[in-house]
């Protein structure tokens, strides 16, 4: 799901999982790169389900 300003939620069910990511117009860009690598280290955190 995406929203206004760089807001969206995804949803992972192979990991049972939804990350909602919060922000605005002028943060939007440099969150990006944040978010993928924190995305990165929490699917190698949590396992994923069969």
């Amino acid at each position: 799901m995406a929203g206004a300003g760089g807001q969206y939620a995804l949803v992972i069910p192979s990991h049972e999982l939804v990350v909602v990511r919060l922000g605005h117009y002028k943060g939007e860009a440099a969150g990006t790169e944040s978010l993928k690598n924190a995305l990165a280290l929490l699917m190698r955190a949590v396992p994923s389900r069969p």
